[in-house]
């Protein structure tokens, strides 16, 4: 038996009513070990990011820069507590 990520077990406790939120984050974690490592060490990274709790903590894993229309787009993992950086939740 394969052990959960920590992202996956402290992820455990949060729903929103309005979609299935972890979804994405299982799915690619059951198809990728690289995901599943990069999701957890993003998370553990922002709980050591010294910042006042008002203005929130983050962390960003850079995954890749692509060109995009002829402009350089980079693609980030990103673990926030930023309640203005949230995704359909703010």
């Amino acid at each position: 038996m394969t052990k959960h990520p920590l992202w996956l077990e402290k992820l455990g406790t949060q729903t929103h009513p309005d979609y299935d939120h972890d979804a994405p984050m299982h799915m690619c974690a059951q198809q990728s070990w690289v995901f599943a490592e990069c999701a957890t060490n993003v998370i553990e990274e922002v709980e050591f990011v010294e910042s006042p709790v008002a203005v929130g903590k983050e962390a960003r894993l850079w995954l890749g820069t692509a060109m995009v229309n002829g402009q350089p787009t980079q693609l980030q993992l990103v673990a926030t507590q930023v309640p203005a950086d949230f995704i359909d939740e703010g």
